[in-house]
This record gives structure tokens, C-alpha cells and sequence, in this order.
């Protein structure tokens, strides 16, 4: 795995000036917006790398094939957080 890389305070703040640019509050804290489409991608991705550390190789490694057990497409499923509901797509293996 890739050695992890923490961004600084400064390089955070900068990613999120550039995320934020031009957009009003609704188009952050909005039904459809920014922070809530974080999330989701957020939520998304923490389960892809469960899944990839369920089945021990990377999507679309070599050593996933034949394996046995290997990734089978998504599963939509919706999730409640404190702030908002989140349609998700929930990786599936076999």
C-alpha cells in the first residue's frame, strides 16, 4: 500500500478554498450540496478500501483473479448521517 501522506494545515486549507470557490451556502451546506456529497464519496471510498482489505488485493489487481472470492459490482443502499440521508453504492464481493 502507498505510504500515507497527511496534509498540512495550510495545503487543507487550500484544498478546501478551492472546493468552496464561487459557490454560495447553499451550494455547500445545501439538500444537494458540497458537504453532503463529500460525505457520500467519503462513505464510499472508507468501504472500498474495507473491501479491498477484506479480500487482500486492490480492484482490478491481477492477484484477484481466480482468487475465489472477488469483487461483484454495487449495491445502492441508503444511509442516515446526523445531517442528511446519503444514497450510497456499497461494494458487493462473491
Amino acid at each position: 500500500m502507498a505510504e500515507e501522506q497527511e496534509l498540512s494545515e495550510k495545503e487543507l486549507n487550500a484544498v478546501l478554498d478551492r472546493l468552496i470557490q464561487g459557490k454560495t451556502p447553499e451550494d455547500i451546506l445545501g439538500q444537494s450540496g458540497l458537504v453532503k456529497d463529500l460525505t457520500r464519496r467519503l462513505v464510499e471510498r472508507v468501504l472500498e478500501g474495507e473491501m479491498t482489505a477484506h479480500l487482500g488485493y486492490e480492484k482490478h489487481a491481477q492477484e484477484g483473479r481466480d482468487g475465489g472470492n472477488s469483487r461483484n459490482g454495487k449495491t445502492g443502499k441508503r444511509v442516515k448521517t446526523d445531517t442528511a440521508e446519503l444514497a450510497i453504492e456499497v461494494p458487493r464481493d462473491r
